[in-house]
């Protein structure tokens, strides 16, 4: 089984196809295959969005821990240069393909409270994958579990 996506800019064509299943994903050209590292065995698709009229596609993962909690991650398939660019990540992610800003929750881990007692901590971040620019806004003995943004 597997999804996929065409490129619809004649400038840069490329069939873009995630293999379910811990099979990884690709982009075929000509019968030529670029691998793109992601969605191996450890990684599972799920979703793929696919943006016609600007020619973009996504992809998410899924990268699961019981004890840390699973990351999701996000990746913008850039046609051109044949590779899968990451664009964010983390427990929780708030993300729209229509609009260049994102919200994560890391993941979670163990920080000391006190002499001898240990708190679960993880953060909140906002970010613009098209400047790169990211910025803590939660942070500190705390366990944020959701985050969401509104168009």
């Amino acid at each position: 089984m597997w999804l996929e996506a065409r490129s619809s800019d004649p400038k840069h064509p490329g069939h873009l196809v995630l293999q379910l299943g811990g099979k990884g994903a690709y982009i075929e050209l000509k019968g030529e295959r670029t691998e793109l590292g992601i969605g191996t065995k450890i990684e599972e698709f799920v979703d793929l969005l696919y943006d016609e009229k600007k020619n973009i596609a996504w992809v998410v993962t899924y990268l699961g821990n019981s004890t840390l909690r699973g990351s999701y991650i996000v990746y913008r398939i850039d046609w051109a240069r044949r590779r899968a660019l990451r664009v964010c990540s983390g427990y929780d992610v708030g993300f729209w393909p229509a609009r260049t800003h994102y919200a994560t929750v890391s993941t979670r881990r163990l920080v000391r409270y006190e002499d001898e007692k240990y708190v679960w901590q993880s953060m909140a971040e906002v970010g613009d994958w098209a400047t790169g620019e990211r910025r803590q806004i939660l942070s500190g003995l705390v366990d944020v579990t959701s985050i969401s943004l509104r168009p």
